[in-house]
């Protein structure tokens, strides 16, 4: 048996559903947080028929909610010994401006908030694997997007390419952040652009447009094989135990490791980006009396 445990999000279809089915084949135990919804009971299903008897969970979850987000979480943490492998894969791309329930903007708050929350919170399970990993699922177009240090992130007036832009820069940061955080430990966190995807994330775009762009997109079995890379990777290992040359802190473009360059020119802000976003998250999650 592997013996290896996997947290999973957005994965009732496109590469989060393919590299679910493929991680269920390899034996990991997996933790599919998706959303509620009869297309997320059938990739449960699905994905369940694949693991040839190794234990997958189903937790719905709305990562739109930062307080569903932790519940979540909570639900993970009571029946998980430890977190070999957590995969943020959720994403979405909004036309128009939303406003969540909490406050945030749409974007922001399911490909950035949540999955800064998710780590955070996994953290105990994370330092409690033997060498446990961090996949960020990032875009190349955060090379276009910008860290707006206001409204919790939000750049004015909305716009829903610049929205979707700037959450996956804000990835980049915080796997950055996270990589320099985790040093001294077996913990490895990358970021990885998986390719332009044929995927739900043009889900709110109309049926025509989306089928057009489709003909020009990765298939979906594509896109995974580069999510899984530094996912799953032996030769990202430790080498000897000498953790101080373990791959980590780096952006994936498909299967090509890159520095994060842009960041390395500033890393005060990735500082900063985590001490807001911290305390954005404080604030929104606060038990009021």
């Amino acid at each position: 048996m592997l013996n290896k445990t996997c947290v999973i999000t957005g994965c009732n279809s496109g590469i989060g559903l393919v590299a679910s089915l493929e991680l269920a084949r390899q034996g990991y135990e997996l933790f599919m947080l998706m959303r509620n919804s009869r297309k997320s009971e059938e990739a449960f299903q699905q994905v369940l028929s694949a693991a040839d008897g190794v234990k997958v969970h189903y937790i719905p979850v709305d990562l739109s909610s930062m307080k569903a987000t932790a519940a979540a979480a909570d639900q993970v943490l009571a029946k998980a010994q430890k977190i070999d492998l957590l995969i943020n894969n959720a994403g979405l791309l909004a036309r128009e401006e939303q406003r969540t329930s909490e406050g945030l903007e749409l974007t922001l708050a399911v490909n950035y908030f949540a999955p800064y929350l998710l780590t955070t919170q996994f953290s105990p399970l994370l330092k409690a694997a033997d060498k446990a990993r961090v996949v960020n699922v990032s875009s190349g177009m955060s090379k276009r997007g910008k860290v707006v240090f206001e409204h919790a992130f939000d750049e004015r007036p909305f716009s829903g390419l610049k929205a979707y832009s700037n959450s996956k820069l804000l990835i980049n940061y915080f796997t950055f952040k996270l990589s320099n955080f985790c040093e001294g430990s077996p913990i490895i966190a990358n970021c990885v652009h998986p390719g332009a995807v044929n995927t739900g994330v043009f889900r709110q775009y109309p049926s025509w447009i989306v089928k057009l762009i489709g003909r020009f997109l990765l298939t979906p079995k594509q896109g995974a094989n580069h999510l899984l890379l530094p996912a799953v990777n032996p030769a990202f290992n430790n080498h000897k135990g000498v953790i101080e040359k373990k791959i980590s802190g780096l952006y994936f473009n498909k299967s090509k490791g890159l520095e994060l360059s842009k960041i390395l020119k500033h890393p005060e802000r990735a500082e900063e980006i985590w001490e807001m976003t911290s305390k954005i998250l404080d604030e929104l999650l606060v038990v009021k009396a």
